[in-house]
């Protein structure tokens, strides 16, 4: 009897069993969202889960695909309730919610949000990446401290952008090298002749990249693509990060528990990590806040207390906007407003990069 007790208490100590009850966990919150009709949720939470258990693919992928079937579902006898939600945002005392110069209200936000993303996949050689659409609408700016008045930003066309940080794997692809500080030496070697799937740090974000470099990035791809992609304006970049007209007016890109959302100073452990491994937010956007910081197009400016629409910067000037914060930053940083950190054209370090608009 005391060998039978000392195996199974042998068994319960193997790292295997902490594995299988992470799975299990992780499972339990995606059922526990399903069942409780949050399926957007509960969809973007398997797909988190997809990045953490690949040996599990195929069960996960079938959770997704319930919460696909149950959202579409879902939705169809909505209307009703749909018509009765628009008829209490347009009472007189309210902002009407079909204007675009107005920030969304949460009723229409939350119908923004039943609608299906819509998404193109780009492929470079043997690299594909999707961009995401984001519709135009407005949005208050700004913290109020540090040069970053509140105010109102009206974009008024719609735009896609990067559903991650740009990755060594595409870098690399389009410009046959990787500047990144974290990666494996070894591979890059023969990397220029054949992308490596197997290589560890391919699906991790490049940086070490000057604003300068991510131009010349830019237009090779352009070349390549026959597309037009560019880095996002401030402006762009922020009314992403919030959720566009889906927002839940969370703190942080994607919730309001940054450890959830960023991989940051306090949970990076001193480097980067592959895109995509936190929870996305409303647009389904991952790492806006934290991994790597990510350039914007303008050069840094004080925001002005009036109203702006489409901003694009100051013409000229000697810093340009970064945002979105580090795997080395502090979690003040992964937010969206309080800090408008910038730097030169051509400097560059190991907690920049870049994501892409078109």
């Amino acid at each position: 009897m005391k060998k039978i007790l000392l195996a199974l208490m042998l068994l319960l100590a193997l790292p295997l069993g902490a594995q299988t009850s992470s799975y299990e966990e992780y499972l339990s919150k995606g059922v526990s969202l399903y069942r409780a009709q949050k399926y957007q949720q509960a969809e973007q939470h398997f797909t988190v889960m997809l990045r953490k258990f690949g040996e599990k693919r195929s069960e996960i992928n079938g959770w997704i695909k319930k919460c696909k079937a149950a959202a579409k579902k879902k939705r169809k006898p909505s209307r009703a309730a749909d018509t009765s939600s628009e008829e209490e945002s347009t009472q007189p005392s309210a902002q009407p919610a079909s204007n675009p110069h107005v920030p969304v209200s949460a009723s229409q936000a939350a119908r923004n949000r039943k609608k299906e993303l819509e998404k193109r996949t780009i492929n470079v050689g043997e690299v594909s990446f999707t961009m995401v659409k984001v519709e135009a609408g407005t949005f208050v700016a700004g913290s109020g401290e540090d040069g970053s008045a509140r105010h109102h930003i009206t974009l008024t066309d719609d735009y896609y952008i990067g559903e991650t940080e740009v990755t060594q794997a595409l870098w690399m692809a389009v410009m046959g090298d990787n500047p990144s500080e974290f990666k494996d030496n070894k591979v890059m070697g023969f990397i220029k002749k054949k992308l490596k799937s197997n290589n560890k740090y391919a699906n991790y974000p490049v940086e070490n990249v000057s604003w300068n470099d991510c131009q010349a990035f830019i237009e090779r791809l352009n070349a390549m693509t026959g597309l037009k992609f560019r880095l996002p304006t401030e402006a762009e970049w922020e009314y992403a990060a919030r959720g566009g007209n889906r927002t839940f007016n969370h703190s942080y890109c994607g919730g309001n528990n940054v450890q959830e959302v960023a991989w940051f100073l306090e949970n990076s452990e001193r480097s980067t990590h592959p895109v995509g491994g936190k929870a996305p937010n409303e647009l389904g956007l991952y790492d806006m806040g934290g991994n790597v910081a990510e350039w914007c197009a303008n050069y840094i400016y004080a925001y002005p207390s009036t109203r702006e629409t489409n901003p694009q910067g100051p013409e000229t000037g000697s810093i340009r906007a970064y945002r979105g914060g580090s795997w080395h930053s502090d979690a003040s940083y992964c937010g969206f407003s309080l800090y408008r950190p910038g730097a030169g054209d051509a400097d560059k370090n190991s907690e920049t990069g870049l994501r892409l608009v078109m």
